[in-house]
């Protein structure tokens, strides 16, 4: 997946899992991005109304995962008509 990562404080260490399965890009001109980060909240490029609050969530799971998991929802999203 393509992520346009839009934090204003950069975990190295996350950033490099990122980087493991994905292309990470810092520039929101960039084409066929997929997913945003933002400080805050991730959402899928796209469906801006499926915006997810992950602050709760990165005290237990790294960023990464969070990412990995939303894949098969962002695959399923792009299979229904809207």
């Amino acid at each position: 997946m393509k992520i346009l990562f839009l934090k204003s404080v950069i975990d190295i260490n996350e950033l490099k899992e990122l980087k493991i399965n994905n292309k990470i890009t810092f520039n929101p001109n960039e084409l066929n991005i997929d997913i945003v980060i933002k400080d805050n909240k991730l959402y899928f490029q796209n469906y801006k109304d499926y915006s997810i609050d992950y602050t709760n969530w990165s005290e237990n799971v790294n960023l990464a995962f969070i990412v990995s998991v939303l894949e098969e929802t962002l695959s399923e999203l792009a299979s229904m008509n809207f």
